[in-house]
C-alpha cells in the first residue's frame, strides 16, 4: 500500500472513531415528570429538606430576596453536613434554576425575621445513552488507525536510514 493511501486511510479510520465515540457519548434525556414540595422555612436558618428523586433534577422556585435554594448531591450533602458549605450554583430570584443528578436533599437558606412557606417545583428527567455500544467500533478503529500511522513510520524510517534485519548483519 503506498504511504499517501496509508495516510490517508489512517486518518479516516481516526476520523471516524472520534465521530462514533461523540455519537457514543451523546445522552438522550426523557421527562418523567414533576412534583411540587412546599417547603416550611425557618427564619434565619437553613431547612434541609431529604428528597427521594432518581434522574436529572431541575428545580425552579419562588424565591424572593433573601431566600436561596441548594440541591444537594451524597457529597455535596455530607460536606454541608460536616463543613456547613454549599454549592455555589442556587435559585436566589424568580425564574432560575438548579440542575442537579441524583440529588438526596434540598437545602433552603433564608434571612428573613418570619416564617416562609416556599413553593419548590422539581422537573424530573431520565438519561439514557441509546449509542453507547458505538464506542466499542469506535475503539476498534482507533486502534486500525493508530496501527496504520504506526507502521507508515517505520515504513518511512526504514526506507530514509536503510533500517537491515538484526539476522542479516550477522550472516553478511
Amino acid at each position: 500500500m503506498r504511504a499517501e493511501i496509508r495516510m490517508a486511510f489512517s486518518f479516516v479510520l481516526l476520523l471516524s472513531s472520534v465521530g462514533l465515540a461523540i455519537l457514543a457519548a451523546t445522552p438522550e434525556f426523557e421527562f418523567v415528570g414533576r412534583e411540587e414540595l412546599l417547603v416550611d422555612v425557618r427564619p434565619m436558618n437553613d431547612t434541609l429538606v431529604e428528597l427521594d428523586v432518581k434522574g436529572v433534577v431541575v428545580a425552579t422556585c419562588n424565591a424572593t430576596w433573601g431566600i436561596e435554594l441548594y440541591l444537594l448531591s451524597d457529597l455535596e450533602l455530607e460536606r454541608y453536613r460536616t463543613w456547613g458549605s454549599l454549592p455555589h450554583d442556587n435559585v436566589d430570584e424568580v425564574g432560575e434554576s438548579v440542575t442537579r443528578r441524583d440529588p438526596v436533599a434540598l437545602v433552603v437558606r433564608s434571612e428573613f425575621w418570619k416564617p416562609v412557606v416556599l413553593v419548590v417545583e422539581l422537573e424530573i428527567y431520565r438519561q439514557h445513552m441509546p449509542y453507547a455500544l458505538l464506542s466499542i467500533p469506535a475503539y476498534a478503529l482507533s486502534i486500525g488507525g493508530v496501527g496504520l500511522l504506526f507502521y507508515g513510520l517505520f515504513e518511512f524510517l526504514k526506507s530514509k536510514y536503510g533500517y537491515e534485519e538484526v539476522g542479516e548483519e550477522e550472516n553478511a
